[in-house]
């Protein structure tokens, strides 16, 4: 696997590595999501109840942000993406995009369906991360335009976190953009 280790910053966020670890002007409520170790399907179940759901707004062959494109290592912009909203109790909580390039990890998660990503993420365990970043969203970035598919009262800016994986010896990269609701709790 081919992994470019700087990210491309062009017309998307200013994305930030969460290795030095969290700056005081990232609120202590966003710091505590960014931070998370475990699935965050997981997460969101503990603290919403166990009405989680996986609501997909989008999953096949698509365009790869610019941004997104040196971490993958890809050449043509072109890959494969999903984005979903998960909603408790039929309230958004959070929009997700995964973005990969392999046919054969498409094989593989093609069958998900309603599925969080994280059920076979983390199935074996704490998944392989190569990268973490965060960073704040304006409204006239794509990311924004996928919290406001997720909810339509999405207010700007968001907050997102981004984490690199090996998954199945292959390039994954899932992004999570916190919705309002989401930020008023703290992961439990």
């Amino acid at each position: 696997m081919d992994v470019d280790t700087q990210a491309v910053a062009t017309d998307g966020p200013t994305w930030h590595d969460c290795d030095s670890g969290l700056p005081g002007s990232v609120p202590a409520n966003v710091r505590a999501w960014i931070a998370l170790e475990t699935s965050m399907t997981q997460a969101l179940a503990q603290c919403f109840g166990a009405n989680v759901r996986v609501r997909v707004l989008a999953d096949g062959a698509g365009s790869l942000y610019d941004d997104e494109l040196g971490l993958l290592a890809a050449r043509d912009g072109r890959g494969f993406v999903r984005e979903v909203a998960l909603d408790a109790d039929g309230q958004p909580l959070l929009a997700a995009r995964t973005v990969y390039v392999s046919a054969a990890l498409r094989r593989r998660l093609a069958s998900l369906g309603q599925r969080p990503l994280g059920e076979l993420l983390f199935a074996s365990g704490p998944p392989c991360r190569l990268r973490q970043q965060y960073a704040l969203l304006s409204s006239d970035m794509p990311l924004s335009a996928l919290a406001t598919q997720a909810a339509a009262d999405a207010r700007e800016p968001c907050w997102a976190r981004r984490g690199l994986y090996r998954f199945e010896r292959e390039a994954l990269l899932v992004t999570e953009v916190f919705l309002a609701p989401l930020l008023q709790r703290a992961p439990c």
